[in-house]
């Protein structure tokens, strides 16, 4: 880049003014919201690019336009409101663009004030194989096995802006809950039943650990990009393909 610029100066005498401007207003095209610089990628060109886009580290803490960029890629077309979203639901489960989501072996989910239980058929593997793969390390560890909760999936335009009149932690820009694509999972809670299905609860962070485990482990794989919500005390998820 900076012999790129050298040389325009060198050989085309570009004023240093105008250049100056070009650079202050292209720059941030470059930036993510959290200040870091990432490279200009096509999301479409799927597998040569999508590993680029997620960082190299651990952190739990791809930003919002990672999400949106995977999102706006695999998802649904968002709906404005919750009428149109559920006049359209029937034909888009038809045709498989989306997935009606209940509780499982691998996960619980709480009563959704402000979402609609689905997602696309690839987000909701991926959720089922982030359950398994926590169950499975509780097993490993003797641990009595809970399941995971989900807090919210998809939403339309209008479920959002009642959210964030509700919850002033809530994105002020788009989210990539719109596309279907996306999950959160409560860090904190997570529940059992016992044979006569009563249910209990439990907070302890090792099953927080290792819940974090098994999303890093598929994030490391290229399935999700993920951001830790420590307001909500949950993990915010979307799929990758």
């Amino acid at each position: 880049m900076k012999n790129l610029i050298v040389r325009i100066i060198t050989h085309h005498r570009l004023p240093a003014l105008i250049l100056t401007v070009c650079i202050f207003f292209c720059v941030p095209l470059f930036i993510g919201k959290d200040g870091t610089a990432i490279e200009k990628l096509n999301f479409k060109n799927k597998e040569s690019n999508k590993q680029a886009f997620i960082p190299n580290d651990n952190k739990l803490s791809d930003v919002n336009d990672i999400h949106l960029g995977f999102a706006t890629t695999v998802g649904i077309t968002p709906f404005s409101t919750n009428e149109e979203l559920l006049s359209s639901i029937d034909s888009l489960r038809a045709v498989g663009a989306l997935t009606y989501i209940v509780p499982c072996r691998e996960f619980d989910i709480e009563k959704l004030s402000h979402s609609h239980p689905y997602l696309t058929r690839q987000a909701r593997q991926l959720l089922i194989d982030i359950g398994e793969r926590f169950r499975q390390k509780q097993i490993e560890k003797g641990l009595k096995v809970h399941k995971m909760v989900i807090t919210s999936m998809l939403r339309t335009e209008q479920s959002q802006k009642s959210l964030r009149r509700r919850n002033f932690n809530a994105t002020k820009s788009t989210t990539s809950h719109l596309y279907g694509t996306t999950f959160d999972i409560s860090a904190q809670r997570f529940v059992r039943y016992d044979f006569l299905g009563n249910k209990s609860e439990t907070s302890r962070g090792i099953y927080q650990k290792l819940l974090e485990e098994a999303v890093k482990e598929l994030r490391n794989e290229g399935r999700c990009v993920v951001m830790r919500e420590y307001k909500q005390a949950c993990l915010h998820i979307t799929v990758t393909n």
